[in-house]
C-alpha cells in the first residue's frame, strides 16, 4: 500500500475551500476605493500657487540649449503637415490646438453632465466658427480657444475632435522669444530656419522613414513673432472673458485698500489711455514695484503695455472702455485667477532676455 505523504494521513485542503486562497485572489479583482478629496491646507495653498503648479510638471530638456527643466517652461514642437504645401514643419502644437475640452470653473463632482454643457457650448462655437470661415473671416480660432478653465476633464470623458495629424517626432524648446529666435539666425537658409542637429536623436536615426520625414520638416523664418502673437492673442482673449463672463475679477486699484488685504492676487498695468494728456506722468513697472514695497505680500504686477503690445492693449481697450480706462487694476485671487495669471507669466517669461 502507498502510504499517505501527511503525518495523520488526511489530504491537504483543495484550493477550493481555503479560504486564504479565496481572499488572495478576489483581493485583486475588487474595484479599488475613492480616493480622499479632503486637501489639506498644505496642499490647498500649493493648488491655488501657479508658481508651485508649474514647477510640479515633469522635467524635459531643451533640444537647443541642453537645459533640463519642468515642462511648464518649455513649448512642445510636433512636425505636422503645412495646409498649403503638405511639407512638414514644427509647430507649437499646444498653443496651436484649436479647441481643448474643459470643465467648468465652480468644480462638479458629475463628470458626464459637466460634459454635455460643455461639449455643447464647443459646437455652437465651432458652428460659428465655420460660418465666419466661409464669410472670409482668417481669425477662427479667436473663437474657440479661449474657454480656460480651472480643472480640465478627465480623458475618458473628452471627445475625439478632428485636428491635423502629426507625421514626425516632436521636441521640446526653452519658451523664450530669443532662444527660439537665434534658430533662424544661426540658419544659413532662414526658409528651412532649423538646425538639424539640434533636433535628430537617436530614435530618428535608427528609423529610415522617420529620418526621411526629419530631413524634410522645416520651421517657419518668424517663429518667435508667431508664437508671440499666439501668446498675446490667448491673454487678450482670456482678459476679455474674465471681464465679459464674471465679475468681481478685475477691480481698479485703490491705494488705500489695495495693499492691506489678501484678495489682490496680482497687479495690471495699462498706463493712460491714448487720450490721455498728462503723457509726462507715465508710472514704469520700476516705480510702482519701489511702491509696491509697502506691502506685506509680495504680489506679482504685470505691464501689458510690454505684455501685449499696443495694438493688443487697445484691443483690449476696445472690448470694455469703461472697464479698461483705469492705469492701474488689480487680479482678485478667485478660481479663474489661477489660469489667467498662468497665461500671463507665460507671456512674461517668453519676453524675458535671456542670462549670458
Amino acid at each position: 500500500m502507498v502510504q499517505d505523504s501527511t503525518s495523520n494521513g488526511l489530504l491537504p485542503n483543495s484550493p477550493l475551500m481555503d479560504e486564504n486562497f479565496h481572499e488572495a485572489r478576489q483581493r485583486y479583482r475588487q474595484p479599488k476605493l475613492c480616493r480622499d478629496t479632503t486637501l489639506t491646507p498644505l496642499q490647498q495653498a500649493v493648488r491655488k500657487n501657479f508658481y508651485a503648479r508649474a514647477l510640479a510638471t515633469p522635467l524635459r530638456k531643451c533640444r537647443l540649449t541642453g537645459v533640463i527643466m519642468p515642462r511648464f517652461f518649455l513649448l512642445d514642437f510636433i512636425a505636422i503637415a503645412n495646409p498649403a504645401t503638405g511639407i512638414p514643419w514644427y509647430m507649437p502644437r499646444s498653443l496651436t490646438s484649436k479647441v481643448s475640452l474643459s470643465a467648468n470653473i465652480n468644480q462638479q463632482k458629475d463628470f458626464p453632465q459637466e460634459i454635455s454643457s460643455t461639449s455643447t457650448s464647443l459646437s455652437k462655437k465651432n458652428q460659428k466658427a465655420t460660418l465666419l470661415a466661409k464669410d472670409g473671416c482668417e481669425d477662427t480660432d479667436t473663437l474657440i480657444d479661449y474657454d480656460l478653465n480651472l480643472t480640465k476633464v478627465p480623458e475618458k470623458y473628452t471627445q475625439s475632435e478632428s485636428s491635423t495629424p502629426r507625421i514626425g517626432g516632436g521636441t521640446y524648446l526653452l519658451r523664450s522669444y530669443h532662444a527660439i529666435d537665434s534658430i533662424c539666425n544661426k540658419s544659413n537658409k532662414a526658409s528651412k530656419g532649423v538646425i538639424s542637429q539640434h533636433f535628430l536623436t537617436q530614435n530618428i536615426r535608427n528609423h529610415p522613414s522617420a529620418l526621411e520625414t526629419f530631413q524634410k520638416t522645416c520651421f517657419r523664418s518668424d517663429m518667435a513673432k508667431f508664437v508671440l502673437t499666439l501668446k498675446r492673442r490667448r491673454v487678450n482673449e482670456a482678459l476679455i472673458l474674465v471681464t465679459s463672463k464674471f465679475r468681481g475679477y478685475i477691480t481698479k486699484f485703490n491705494p488705500t485698500k489695495s495693499l492691506k488685504t489678501s484678495q489682490v492676487t496680482a497687479i495690471l498695468l495699462l498706463g493712460p489711455p491714448p487720450t490721455a494728456e498728462c503723457e509726462g506722468q507715465v508710472i514704469s513697472e520700476k516705480e510702482f514695484r519701489t511702491y509696491m514695497q509697502k506691502s506685506p505680500v509680495d504680489v506679482p504686477i504685470f505691464d501689458l503695455r510690454v505684455l501685449l503690445g499696443d495694438e493688443m492693449l487697445q484691443r483690449l481697450r476696445n472690448s470694455d472702455p469703461k472697464r479698461w480706462n483705469s492705469e492701474v487694476l488689480t487680479i482678485k485671487n478667485k478660481n479663474y485667477s489661477q489660469p489667467l495669471l498662468t497665461r500671463l507669466w507665460e507671456l512674461e517669461g517668453y519676453l524675458t532676455p535671456l542670462l549670458s
